[in-house]
Formats: structure tokens, sequence, C-alpha cells
């Protein structure tokens, strides 16, 4: 999976993954740990206290990639995030340069990917 590549490639840098749903988060979740790669997942279905503690573990580098729907993101400055990947195409262009601008806010080299099927367009 190029995704999983991509992401240890980076080592321990810091990243975040958007899915557009919440099946797709704890599969991409399931997969990064089983890799050994320390991830989190973000999304709606969590309760309040678990998608506190996971968002904190990434603010505060215990979580190296995020895994997340687009209701992660709003108050979020971590400064050293190197990668911002989507899994699916975002819902509009407006919200894909909203969580792309996560990325590199630190000043560093970043880089964004996002991954699609031609059939994720119409």
């Amino acid at each position: 999976m190029e995704l999983l590549e991509l992401v240890l490639k980076e080592g321990d840098r810091a990243g975040i993954v958007y899915c557009s749903t919440t099946r797709q988060v704890d599969e991409t979740v399931q997969l990064l740990q089983s890799r050994s790669i320390r991830a989190a997942a973000y999304h709606a279905k969590l309760d309040a206290d678990t998608r506190r503690q996971n968002q904190d573990d990434f603010l505060y580098d215990r979580v190296q990639v995020m895994v997340a729907t687009n209701a992660f993101g709003m108050g979020v400055d971590r400064a050293d995030v190197r990668f911002v990947a989507h899994w699916d195409v975002p819902g509009s262009v407006e919200a894909y340069y909203q969580e792309v601008g996560r990325a590199g806010r630190d000043g560093l080299p970043s880089w964004c990917e996002l991954f699609f099927n031609y059939a994720d367009v119409h």
C-alpha cells in the first residue's frame, strides 16, 4: 500500500492522514499500528474524552500520525507536521486547501499527497 510506504519513509516525523469515513479511519489506524507506527484516530464516532486524548497525544508528540476525518484540525496548532495525506478526495477545494495548510507551519520542507480513484471524482 502506497500510504503505508510513505508513512514508513517519514520515520518519526509527524503527519496527518485524512479519510472520508470513520471506517476508513479505523482501518488505516489499525494498519499503521500493526507496523509499529504511533497512530491515533480522530472522528465524530469516538467519545469526547478519546478524541481529546488522541488530539493531545498528537499535539505533544506521543503520536506520530493522526488519522482523521475532516472533523480534525480546527484549533490544532502543531508546527512540525511534515506531511498531510488524503486517502480520499476532499469535499471541496477549500477543504483541501485548509487541510494541507497544516503541514510545514514551521517553515521547513513538508509535502502533501492525494490518493484517489477516478471513480471518487464522480
